[in-house]
């Protein structure tokens, strides 16, 4: 892929695994559109929001194969720390172009720029992405950044500092969970990837616990075994740890109420759990929940 410009490799990387990409065929359309539309003057910023393990880091990944027959990509991500392989996204920015000129390259071919979490940009990353943005006012780039959405207890927020971008104009684009249809289509490719079976109770559990997403599909696949041998619950990983996060944060008392209303099968979401929990550990609970 001559016109494919990644600074690190993904084509093995466990979040871009081998399974097909399923759904989100009206998010791959919108992309298409606007990076058809691209002309100098005329480029855009799309943001994309959601959820924790809803595939935003793999629909990234699906554009950019599907797009780099028609445009330059430049495939970027941010970390709380450091970038993709310890770089900013001013050095993975520097690689990508070898010395070449944004501009001069933008008049050859459009410029997909992809940044992933960029809900974990430094100060430094904020002004490369400001940049970029200001570069596609007068050149065909188009950035296409993904944002986990915070996780507050009621409900998802993005962080404050991307508001200046939404309201300049950014294309925002939310990636829901998976209806029942694809999450039991992705399901059935992730067991088979695996070389797990699971028979219809099983299946229907999964589904049910998954909710629509992919994170917790994989990560319940990926634990069949341990549940076969007594050694584990159906519970994604990622849930497990938030719940045992969760607990610390209860008095003796509330968790009581909680075990006594588990026994009756009442469910509670997560936002109620941390509503519960008292004042003062409340803020503790909501950051917990946000990392994982």
């Amino acid at each position: 892929m001559g016109n494919y410009l990644p600074t690190t490799s993904m084509a093995k990387s466990p979040s871009h695994p081998v399974w097909p990409f399923v759904g989100r065929v009206a998010q791959l359309k919108m992309v298409r559109q606007v990076l058809a539309h691209a002309e100098p003057g005329a480029g855009a910023l799309v943001l994309i929001d959601g959820e924790p393990g809803l595939g935003k880091s793999r629909f990234l990944h699906e554009v950019a194969a599907r797009e780099s027959r028609s445009a330059v990509v430049i495939s970027l991500g941010c970390t709380a720390a450091s970038g993709i392989g310890g770089k900013s996204l001013a050095e993975q920015l520097a690689a990508a172009l070898r010395e070449r000129d944004l501009h001069v390259l933008a008049r050859q071919r459009p410029i997909l720029c992809t940044v992933d979490d960029v809900q974990k940009a430094t100060p430094d990353d904020r002004t490369v992405v400001d940049t970029l943005v200001q570069a596609s006012a007068m050149s065909r780039i188009v950035v296409l950044a993904a944002c986990t959405a915070e996780w507050s207890g009621i409900g998802s927020t993005m962080p404050a500092w991307l508001d200046a971008w939404t309201r300049a104009g950014a294309v925002s684009m939310n990636l829901a969970r998976l209806d029942p249809p694809r999450s039991e289509i992705l399901l059935r490719a992730m067991l088979s990837a695996c070389g797990e079976t699971a028979d219809a109770q099983t299946t229907a559990a999964i589904l049910r616990i998954a909710a629509g997403s992919p994170r917790y599909l994989r990560e319940l696949v990926n634990r069949l075994p341990e549940v076969r041998s007594g050694n584990a619950q159906l519970i994604p990983r990622s849930a497990e740890a938030q719940i045992v996060r969760l607990r610390s944060a209860f008095e003796p008392a509330v968790f009581a109420i909680l075990r006594e209303a588990s026994a009756f099968g009442s469910e509670f979401a997560e936002e109620w759990l941390v509503r519960l929990a008292p004042p003062a550990q409340q803020h503790r609970s909501r950051g917990a929940a946000g990392r994982s």
